[in-house]
């Protein structure tokens, strides 16, 4: 009964010194500021949401550690407790080993999809550049999005001088709206004025990925 209570003893100071290496561990991660809706930066969350986890298992494993020691040390020549407390020390071990290779996973994939860059917008033409109302312009823009990641839409925006829209036009790189051939990352297509009035007008050229990530080249 003694050595019982002595148990329980060693394990309840043991447990107060982890809460107190838990506060002082946790103390050092911070969540994302905003506490709602997405976060500013992919990378900073994946980061945050790895640290908390990561700690949280090491302290864990932490606590099974010093739990299996002491019921080694306590085992009093019990050989099955004392193969218990291997075992769970071992698994333990097993435990910090999984944590930090997913760890290192994680830090290669966040890398990797955070070293992702906006679509490059190079190239762009427009022929004829002038004309009266009723005349049709051919819009091309070669569009590179980064290794792996395609190109979801690409806009054009016909504007006014005030840069409020007049019409907008997708681009196309399938060859068949006057962009070459079909996937060699040159968009185009076609645009009639029509009835516009005669006067200056500008045009932007927005490109985002599949990722969500956008790029926008002003006054072609």
């Amino acid at each position: 009964m003694k050595t019982k209570n002595k148990i329980n003893s060693v394990f309840f100071i043991v447990i107060v010194i982890v809460m107190a290496l838990t506060s002082q561990v946790f103390a050092g991660y911070s969540l994302p500021s905003q506490p709602a809706g997405l976060p500013s930066s992919l990378e900073n969350a994946a980061i945050n949401a790895t640290s908390w986890l990561l700690g949280f298992i090491v302290l864990l494993a932490v606590l099974f550690i010093v739990w299996g020691g002491i019921k080694y040390v306590f085992s009093a020549g019990n050989k099955e407790s004392a193969q218990a407390g291997k075992k769970t020390i071992t698994y333990a071990l097993i435990g910090l080993i999984v944590a930090g290779g997913s760890y290192a996973m994680i830090a290669v994939i966040v890398d990797d999809v955070t070293n992702i860059k906006e679509p490059i917008i190079t190239s762009t033409a427009i022929s004829p550049t002038s004309g009266p109302p009723g005349t049709t312009f051919t819009i091309i823009a070669t569009i590179t999005a980064s290794a792996g990641v395609d190109i979801a839409t690409t806009i054009v925006h016909i504007q006014n001088p005030d840069e409020t829209d007049i019409d907008t036009v997708t681009l196309y790189d399938d060859g068949a709206h006057s962009d070459g051939a079909a996937g060699d990352n040159v968009y185009g297509n076609t645009w009639n004025s029509g009835a516009a009035p005669a006067g200056p007008y500008f045009v932007d050229i927005s490109a985002c990925d599949l990722l969500g990530n956008c790029n926008e080249e002003e006054n072609i």
